[in-house]
């Protein structure tokens, strides 16, 4: 009797461990969204309405975090794209390209995937100015998604890799006094 009293103590204090520990990771996972709602809804200053960059930090943070700790879920693709996003407009490459590959490894077959890898070489182009990493994932792009919205850009962008604004509008210039 006492050795069934004890198995059943031990079970029912399992179920409730597991219970509050669900508990537990509902209520974090309903803090880091209604965190993320509040730094979404004052990411800009009322006042002067320029972006606080401390504040854009944080909130690219929450969206990996949310990724991270949702990896099934079907929005963290879309959060880890919206904290590369929000890195990239801070001017921090490293981080954005860390976010893209993140999608790139884990959500290869997601709605982002095209977009990852685009932005992955324009952050390469654009930013960093690595021109033989951004044509090769320029490239890559090409081949996996030809019918992207985005393919004609990654074809400009190939064409015109490397170049400084003053040759981009010699070209044009040319081009227009040639027609």
């Amino acid at each position: 009797m006492r050795k069934t009293t004890f198995i059943i103590s031990v079970v029912m204090l399992l179920m409730v461990g597991f219970a509050c520990q669900q508990s537990n990771k509902a209520a974090a996972k309903l803090s880091t969204m209604e965190s993320i709602k509040q730094l979404e809804d004052s990411l800009f200053n009322a006042n002067t309405n320029a972006l606080d960059k401390k504040k854009a930090n944080e909130l690219s943070r929450l969206y990996e975090q949310w990724a991270v700790e949702n990896p099934a879920d079907e929005k963290a693709s879309d959060y880890l794209l919206k904290a590369a996003d929000v890195a990239m407009n801070l001017n921090n490459p490293r981080r954005s390209i860390g976010l893209f590959d993140q999608i790139l490894t884990n959500y290869p077959q997601s709605k982002n995937a095209s977009t990852a890898l685009f932005l992955k070489a324009f952050v390469y182009d654009d930013q960093m100015h690595d021109f033989e990493n951004a044509g090769k994932f320029y490239n890559e792009f090409l081949e996996k998604y030809p019918e992207s919205p985005f393919a004609n850009d990654a074809h400009a962008s190939l064409l015109n890799l490397g170049k400084t604004p003053e040759e981009l509008v010699k070209e044009f210039e040319k081009n227009n006094a040639n027609k």
